[in-house]
């Protein structure tokens, strides 16, 4: 088996890098390039037709000329699809939308092209916790998996960049996946199997946000949901990576540490294989109780059993609810 060569995105690894390739796909759906490169034009139509679909609106149909813009009025890519239609795409990896961007860029693409079509895409390849953002300032959402199936549909293409890109994008999900493959016992601090498997539970669980935590120690992958009001602030349960404990947020300064102990023996009373942690804080957020095993339930192989791990973590959400329902009657 010949092995390939190296591939231009390890050493081309920003965003600039990424919304070129997205430009160079995007370009290819020209009709003047239907000669040059069927492959790479069906790939290219492909693309523009699948943003379009995500956004529910009529892809551009027969012969169009594509001018890509780049920068223009700050957005990422901004491409000119024939007489009618503009395809305003801000590409993302790791950073999501910040400072209201979205509703600016919009407007001003409003004003600048009054009498076209516009389709809003903010395009993913890396993951975040929440498209709230997103979806409120009405763009619509092309995550990685979206664009991998487009990508995946050239296999016959055998253009150099495209193999790349595929490569790269499909090593970026491979990565997030691993979670389903690799023994926990190989999961490492920041692992993106953490980011793959606080994904499923946002789906299993119905409930849920995640990021990066920073902290002086190093910070760490964090997920946390089910948080519940109780007098003096909230409680909820919280993934450090391979770490399961309850938190509060403690409003008042000067009630923190009574909140902390409280909480601390009514979960530990109430909710199955929850004790001290090995120290208290005492801020605003402070861990009052510590689940005393790995919360990952393991196959006979040492990999992540998902179904069981779920069914663990459910139950425990149940006995917290539980717990501060009685804990609210008078």
């Amino acid at each position: 088996m010949t092995t390939r060569g190296p591939n231009l995105f390890d050493h081309a690894t920003s965003e600039l890098s990424q919304d070129a390739a997205l430009c160079w796909c995007i370009a290819w759906a020209d009709s003047r390039y239907a000669a040059t490169d069927p492959a790479m034009h069906a790939i290219g139509r492909d693309l523009v037709a699948s943003m379009y679909d995500a956004a529910k609106t009529e892809a551009p149909g027969g012969d169009y000329s594509v001018v890509i813009k780049r920068q223009l009025a700050h957005v990422d890519i901004v491409a000119e699809i024939g007489a009618n239609h503009l395809l305003v795409i801000e590409d993302k990896i790791h950073s999501a939308e910040h400072s209201n961007q979205l509703n600016a860029y919009a407007l001003a693409l409003a004003a600048k092209y009054p009498q076209r079509q516009r389709v809003f895409i903010f395009l993913k390849t890396g993951d975040q916790s929440s498209y709230r953002g997103v979806q409120a300032d009405r763009w619509t959402t092309f995550l990685r998996h979206e664009l991998l199936a487009v990508l995946r549909r050239g296999d016959a293409c055998r253009n150099a960049i495209y193999l790349d890109f595929l490569d790269m994008i499909e090593a970026r999900e491979a990565a997030v996946q691993r979670f389903r493959t690799t023994p926990v016992s190989e999961w490492r601090g920041g692992d993106p199997a953490y980011i793959g498997l606080f994904l499923q539970l946002q789906i299993l669980l119905g409930d849920g946000d995640w990021s990066y935590v920073p902290n002086p120690s190093g910070g760490f992958l964090g997920f946390w949901w089910n948080t519940l009001g109780i007098e003096g602030g909230s409680i909820y349960l919280q993934l450090e990576e391979g770490v399961l404990v309850a938190k509060i947020c403690a409003e008042t300064p000067e009630r923190r540490g009574d909140l902390r102990q409280l909480w601390f023996r009514r979960v530990a009373e109430s909710v199955p294989r929850f004790s001290r942690p090995k120290r208290f804080g005492n801020g605003k957020y402070m861990t009052v109780a510590t689940y005393d095993d790995d919360y990952r339930i393991k196959s006979p192989e040492g990999r992540l059993d998902l179904e069981a791990t779920v069914h663990a973590l459910q139950a425990t959400t149940a006995a917290l609810s539980r717990l501060v329902a009685a804990s609210a009657k008078p």
